[in-house]
């Protein structure tokens, strides 16, 4: 609990902290809250869970005398929930994003949470796999911190977080386990202390129509996750001004011009 002593200032350190020491801001305070997929019975909850999430990261930010939010997520509904809640608070905010694990190998093939998970355990049902080839899979599925390895919808929001604007080029695909990562960082700290210091900076008044076309071209170039769709469509709907002007149709005029570019695994 020390950190949250504000007559203490926080210990120079590497990352996101030493980003903001390191650029006028001595002083930090953080607020963490969880709600994962892991709490939920199967997927059933999925989307209850992500309504939860957007709605105590909006509440908490428009409750916390905050000038600017570093919002640090990864997971699948995590990213959207914390930009969409964000951005109904309309606070300067920097998607703080935790990077993709490195893949694993399985008798020279690369694997990768979660897509190789489902797809081994109906070959080990089918009777294709061994057990022991089960448990050879377990070990290399997910063999370092970070968010599934595959094209699913940690990095395709990670992507798109990017495409906004919201985060460095690089923070979109640096694995978890990089230096690049720490670099990412200490970027996303410094910028948060000029943002706070920069009232025209709000995401309402930086984003419009045009940033969300410019996002639509980069989930068809990189083949993302089609819950992209659904995230993307609840996200510019939150705009006053953009309501009922991003659509499915949108989405589908925009994609028979873009030519796919990453051939990705996907999630599943």
């Amino acid at each position: 609990m020390n950190d949250y002593h504000q007559d203490k200032s926080v210990s120079e350190g590497m990352g996101l902290r030493q980003g903001l020491t390191s650029y006028g801001d001595p002083q930090i305070s953080l607020f963490l809250r969880k709600l994962a997929r892991i709490f939920f019975f199967a997927n059933e909850y999925v989307l209850t869970g992500f309504d939860v999430n957007e709605k105590d990261t909006e509440e908490m930010i428009k409750a916390q005398p905050v000038d600017v939010v570093v919002a640090i997520g990864g997971c699948d509904e995590t990213v959207p929930a914390q930009i969409m809640g964000s951005l109904s608070a309309n606070k300067p905010v920097l998607p703080l994003v935790v990077g993709p694990m490195m893949t694993g190998s399985f008798r020279g093939q690369r694997i990768g949470a979660c897509t190789d998970c489902g797809n081994n355990w109906a070959a080990y049902r089918a009777g294709e796999l061994e057990i022991e080839d089960i448990a050879a899979i377990n070990s290399e599925l997910a063999p370092t911190a970070g968010t599934c390895g595959v094209m699913g919808t940690a990095s395709t929001m990670a992507c798109i977080c990017a495409a906004l604007g919201m985060m460095p080029l690089e923070g979109a695909s640096a694995p978890a386990v990089s230096a690049a990562r720490i670099r990412i960082a200490e970027s996303t700290g410094s910028v948060a202390v000029s943002l706070a210091t920069d009232c025209t900076r709000r995401p309402q008044m930086v984003l419009d129509r045009k940033s969300f076309i410019n996002v639509i071209i980069v989930l068809q170039a990189i083949g993302g996750s089609t819950n992209a769709i659904v995230h993307l469509l609840a996200i510019a709907n939150r705009y006053p001004q953009l309501a009922g002007t991003i659509t499915l149709d949108t989405i589908n005029e925009v994609g028979v011009q873009t030519p796919l570019l990453v051939d990705l695994k996907t999630e599943r």
